[in-house]
C-alpha cells in the first residue's frame, strides 16, 4: 500500500494496547500491532472513522479495568459512538490488521491469541453487517499501520 499523503496536516493519533480513538473529521491513526489486532472502520461520506487496539479478542464477565484491551468491548463502543454522530451501519466499511502469531515457537496452543483475535474481528463484522474491504492478518512478525479515516487509506510499514 502506498504511502498516505500525510501534507494535509490532519490530527495525528498514536493509539498504545487497549486504546481506540473515533474521528469525527478525517485524521490519521498509528499504532504498531503483533498479535493484537486493530478494525478500522470509516465512512467516506463523513470524512469519521474509529480505530481499536485490541490485545484479547472477548472481555471477561468481572475485572474490567481496561475494557478497551478486548475486541468485544472496543469494537462495540466504536460503533455505538459513529451511531451517536448519525453514522450508521450500512454505511461503514472496515479493514482488520494484525493477529500475528508471534510466539510461534513457543505456544503449545493451537489456536494462537493472534488467531483467536482474527476470528473474533471477523465475526464482530459479521454480527453488525459492516463489510469487510480489506485485512492483512496473520503471519509471524508485527507491522505498523497508518490509518486515514477520511478515505479509508492505510499504509502499512
Amino acid at each position: 500500500m502506498n504511502p498516505i499523503n500525510t501534507s494535509d496536516n490532519l490530527p495525528t493519533i498514536f493509539l498504545l494496547p487497549g486504546e481506540l480513538y473515533i474521528a469525527e473529521k478525517p485524521s490519521i491513526i498509528k499504532t504498531i500491532l503483533g498479535s493484537c489486532v486493530s478494525i478500522c472502520l470509516y465512512s467516506i461520506s463523513s470524512g469519521a472513522g474509529a480505530m481499536c487496539h485490541c490485545l484479547l479478542p472477548y472481555a471477561p464477565l468481572k475485572n474490567l479495568d481496561q475494557p478497551y484491551k478486548y475486541l468485544d468491548r472496543a469494537f462495540t463502543h466504536m460503533v455505538l459512538k459513529m451511531n451517536e454522530i448519525k453514522i450508521y451501519n450500512d454505511t461503514i466499511t472496515s479493514k482488520i490488521f494484525g493477529g500475528a502469531n508471534m510466539f510461534q515457537d513457543f505456544s503449545p496452543v493451537k489456536l494462537s491469541i493472534g488467531s483467536q483475535n482474527i476470528a473474533a474481528a471477523r465475526n464482530l463484522l459479521y454480527k453488525y453487517h459492516i463489510p469487510i474491504e480489506g485485512e492483512i492478518v496473520g503471519g509471524n512478525s508485527g507491522i505498523k499501520i497508518f490509518f486515514h479515516t477520511g478515505t479509508g487509506e492505510v499504509y502499512l510499514k
